[in-house]
C-alpha cells in the first residue's frame, strides 16, 4: 500500500507498509539483536488532511527505509559492540537532550517512567525463585529490588552486593527478568538513542544501556524537578557523563549506488512521492537479485534478467 491509509473508524490518515520479506524472514536472528519484528509497519500521520498528510509520509518513509537498511546492514556485518564509556554516553546524551528539551517548561514534562516490577507470569526463572521463597523473605526481596531500581548511583552499588550476598539464587535468576524490566521501563529510549546514531547493539549491550537509561534519565528527571523549583544549576551527575562520538564510518566502496542516484534525483527534481517510493521498491528487489548496488556494474543482461525475475 503506497500513499496515506485513512483508519476506517478515526478517518486519521496513516503510514503503512508491508515489512520487505527479506527482512520479515530473519525476524528471528533481528529479535536476538533485540529489534521486533511486525509484519507490517504503521505509523499514524496525525491528521485526516491530505496535503500535510502527504508530507508527513514522505518523511515517515525515509526513516523506515533508513531503519530497514539498518537491519540489513546488521544482519549482513553483525551488531556493533560498544565499550563501557560508549553505552554510557549514549544514555548520557539522551538523558541530557530530554533535560534540555523540557527545563524551559519542565511542566510540560512527561512523567517519569514506573518502576519496573518484577514480571508475574510462571513462564519466567524470578517469579520460580520467589516461588522457592517463605512470604518473609518474598516481600522483603520485591523491597530490596524496589529500593534498588529507585536507588542513585551512590547507593546502587551497596545495594547490588546485599542484595547478591542476601539472595543467593540472584545472581542466576535475575539477569534475563531484569532485561525484560529494564525493555519495558526504557527500551523507547535506547531504541531512540541508538536510531539517532544508525546503531544495532548486541542484546547484552542494549540491556546494559537499558540499564544505564534508568539511572540517568532518572537523574534528568530529578532535573526537571529541581527546574519547577526554580534551581537551574547545572545536573553534575549527568554533566560528568561523556558525550557519545560517533565511529568515524567506513569508507565508502568504490561504486556509484543506485539507490543514492535516485533519492538524489528525488530530491532534486519534482517527482510524485508514489513514483519514487515504488521506484526505490523495485530497486530494492533488484539489487537483492543482482547482488549489488552499483550502476557502473549494472549490464543488458543485468537488466533483462532482473526484470524477468521481478515479473514473474
Amino acid at each position: 500500500m503506497t500513499g496515506p491509509w485513512p483508519h476506517p473508524k478515526t478517518g486519521i490518515l496513516y503510514y503503512r507498509k508491508a515489512t520487505p520479506p527479506d527482512l520479515f524472514s530473519e525476524r528471528a536472528r533481528l529479535k536476538e539483536m533485540g529489534i521486533t519484528v511486525t509484519r507490517e509497519i504503521q505509523r499514524s500521520l496525525g491528521t485526516r488532511d491530505r496535503k500535510p498528510a502527504e508530507r508527513a509520509y514522505k518523511q515517515v518513509s525515509e526513516e523506515v527505509e533508513a531503519q530497514w537498511d539498518l537491519w540489513r546492514k546488521a544482519l549482513k556485518e553483525g551488531p556493533e559492540a560498544l565499550t563501557p564509556k560508549e553505552e554510557w554516553a549514549i544514555a548520557g546524551d539522551h538523558a541530557k537532550e530530554f533535560l534540555a528539551k523540557y527545563e524551559d517548561d519542565p511542566y510540560s514534562a512527561p512523567p517519569p517512567a514506573p518502576l519496573p516490577e518484577p514480571p508475574t507470569d510462571d513462564g519466567h526463572t524470578l517469579p520460580q525463585m520467589l516461588s522457592k521463597m517463605g512470604v518473609p523473605e518474598r516481600r522483603a526481596f520485591k523491597r530490596d529490588l524496589k529500593a534498588f531500581l529507585a536507588a542513585r548511583s551512590h547507593a546502587r552499588t551497596k545495594l547490588a552486593l546485599r542484595m547478591i550476598t542476601t539472595y543467593p539464587m540472584l545472581a542466576k535468576a535475575l539477569g534475563p527478568d531484569l532485561g525484560v524490566m529494564l525493555e519495558e521501563a526504557h527500551g523507547k529510549d535506547t531504541s531512540a538513542a541508538l536510531a539517532k546514531y544508525g546503531l544495532v547493539v548486541p542484546q547484552e549491550t542494549r540491556r546494559i544501556i537499558n540499564l544505564r537509561m534508568l539511572e540517568l534519565m532518572g537523574t534528568a528527571q530529578r532535573g526537571i524537578e529541581a527546574r519547577k523549583a526554580g534551581d537551574y544549576r547545572p545536573v553534575a551527575a549527568l554533566e560528568a557523563v561523556p558525550a557519545f562520538t560517533a565511529s568515524k564510518p567506513k569508507a565508502k566502496p568504490e561504486g556509484l549506488s543506485l539507490l543514492y542516484l535516485l533519492e538524489h534525483k528525488s530530491s532534486s527534481q519534482s517527482i510524485k512521492t508514489k513514483t519514487v517510493d515504488d521506484t526505490r521498491s523495485h530497486l530494492r528487489k533488484y539489487v537483492q537479485f543482482v547482488g549489488h548496488d552499483d550502476a557502473h556494474r549494472v549490464t543488458k543482461d543485468d537488466v533483462r534478467a532482473g526484470s524477468g525475475n521481478l515479473h514473474s
